[in-house]
């Protein structure tokens, strides 16, 4: 098993607020979270696929013990409580995934280390068909990284759901938008990842969205 594990959060924003609630993670959350075990890998705006204004934020958190030491103590951290107070007018909602790394994974990078800069990410959410977990794993590393790669496709992170068994959750990068815009004009009813209609069979549902990395995130960020 693994050594590391990633908070993964979708977030509905305030409309009007994207730039303040990036601004508030990077400035006041990122440096609590370092503070407790728990470290910025990834932070994007939604600007295809669900619903928008639309974060998706990463969190690398050095294993389980890790993950139940800044769970237990999030309610009496003094900083803690001031970022919610602070993030309450930012944010109207949104959901958590707890994300366990396949053995064929890259690992994101964690601040201030940064990779990929400037680059665009397709976020792809699968749920498998029951019992064929196994083989969708295989097909991915057998087939759709390598065809993937033909085509300047990065794989950055792959997971399995901690709660969920038959969803996987990936990150894609391409360099630009013209990489992206190329990728979608052939891309299928598998989505735009080339090399993913060996793993069609397998799958119930594929869900696509493209994500813009802020300029400070680790994973695609720009950088100073």
């Amino acid at each position: 098993m693994s050594d590391w594990i990633h908070l993964h959060e979708t977030v509905d924003v305030v409309a009007g607020q994207m730039h303040d609630y990036l601004a508030g993670l990077n400035e006041m959350f990122a440096p609590l979270g370092e503070e407790r075990g728990i470290s910025m890998s990834g932070v994007f705006e939604v600007v295809e696929g669900g619903r928008r204004p639309q974060a998706v934020l990463l969190w690398n958190i050095d294993g389980w013990p890790a993950y139940a030491r800044q769970r237990t103590t999030a309610g009496s951290h003094p900083g803690v409580g001031r970022w919610h107070t602070s993030a309450v007018g930012w944010r109207t909602g949104g959901f958590d995934r707890m994300l366990s790394p396949l053995p064929l994974s890259p690992r994101p990078p964690v601040r201030p280390q940064s990779k990929s800069a400037g680059c665009v990410v397709l976020q792809h959410t699968y749920l498998v068909r029951p019992g064929r977990g196994a083989a969708f794993i295989t097909a991915v590393g057998d087939s759709v990284i390598t065809a993937a790669t033909e085509r300047v496709v990065t794989l950055e992170a792959f997971w399995r759901s901690c709660f969920r068994p038959s969803e996987f959750l990936a990150m894609w990068s391409v360099p630009d938008v013209d990489a992206l815009a190329r990728l979608l004009e052939s891309a299928t009813d598998a989505g735009s990842v080339p090399g993913l209609h060996a793993v069609a069979g397998e799958l119930a549902v594929i869900e696509e969205r493209v994500l813009v990395p802020a300029d400070f995130s680790p994973l695609g960020g720009v950088g100073d």
